[in-house]
């Protein structure tokens, strides 16, 4: 694929002149990618009942556009060094919003999880494609800001993905997720063709095939392994493969020449408490989410808009208010 035509990129000790709108279209982008991961947690019960779909098949609706995110995460950046960001960028808006229209008119849970994988191929591009311009456009100070807002708009899907997600299964049905997510993506790309100037490609290192298979097989088999076996009853065999496949990952990139990842960063002791932190609590809240979810609407009967999680409205927390009539009351 040729190099886009445009100028050269940017010194970074400069910054764009347009970086703030530049930042807006790309945060726009971004934000749609976010909504869509949690949005579809509040819509777990209607899909169930629609699609007839088992709690085994739930997980893999859920879980498969994070599995697809996460393996094609690493690789999909070094693709965007040598294709051109903007180009990759816009091609993950056309991935997404094809992956939307596929998921709104499936009529089986297999055919859900196919497009909600398509769709985080499709996040797996976005994700590096938007962080690199930003890191391009602006200058070395306003650099952490920048990334500050990014970073910020990634984690607001939490809030806003089951908010929106309730409001639209209420009214329009758990397709209409999809759909919107297609109708929005439109106004975001034509911000990108306007706004966002198209980088040359780089010459970057040769991507490392072998080690995105590896561990592009070795998620899906831990995936399954931990999906799988409360229904069978018996350990998944897919967890041996799962531990054979990551560690032939983990031995590649110890003896590639252009490895995926850098090994002296994982054995960094600043590395570990921050990826276990932040591992736990997105497991936490896929967990709990996807339980609660359910458990609202099936058994206690609340509506998906009543069901999402809000933030609280009232002043003062409930321990500090029973403190403080305490107080009083003394």
């Amino acid at each position: 694929m040729p190099p886009d035509s445009h100028p050269p990129e940017p010194e970074p000790a400069a910054g764009h002149p347009r970086r703030r709108r530049i930042l807006g279209a790309l945060c726009a982008a971004l934000l749609v990618m976010s909504v869509s991961v949690m949005a579809v947690t509040i819509a777990l019960p209607s899909i169930a009942l629609d699609l007839r779909a088992t709690t085994t098949q739930l997980q893999w609706i859920t879980e498969s556009m994070v599995l697809a995110l996460a393996a094609l995460l690493i690789p999909m950046g070094a693709v965007a060094d040598r294709c051109g960001r903007r180009r990759v960028l816009l091609a993950a808006l056309a991935v997404f919003a094809v992956a939307s229209l596929l998921a709104a008119i499936t009529r089986t849970p297999g055919q859900l999880v196919a497009a909600r994988a398509l769709m985080g191929v499709g996040n797996a591009m976005i994700t590096p494609s938007t962080l690199s311009i930003v890191r391009s456009v602006f200058p070395r100070p306003a650099l952490p800001k920048a990334l500050a807002v990014w970073g910020a708009v990634a984690s607001l899907g939490v809030v806003l993905g089951p908010l929106s997600g309730g409001l639209l299964v209420e009214h329009f049905g758990w397709r209409s997720l999809f759909l919107v997510n297609a109708a929005v993506l439109l106004p975001a790309a034509l911000a990108v063709v306007l706004l966002v100037p198209g980088f040359g490609a780089r010459r970057a290192a040769r991507l490392d095939i072998p080690g995105i298979i590896l561990v592009s097989a070795g998620l899906v088999a831990l995936i399954r392994t931990i999906i799988e076996p409360p229904r069978q009853g018996r350990l998944d065999p897919a967890a041996l493969a799962a531990v054979a496949l990551l560690a032939g990952f983990v031995v590649r990139q110890r003896h590639a020449a252009h490895p995926l990842l850098d090994l002296r960063m994982v054995a960094a002791r600043s590395f570990w408490p921050a990826a276990v932190a932040a591992a736990t609590g997105f497991f936490s809240l896929m967990g709990v989410l996807f339980l609660i979810t359910q458990y609202l609407q099936d058994v206690r009967g609340h509506s998906p808009s009543t069901t999402a999680p809000r933030p609280s409205t009232r002043p003062r927390s409930s321990w500090a208010a029973a403190w403080a009539s305490r107080r009083w009351a003394a």
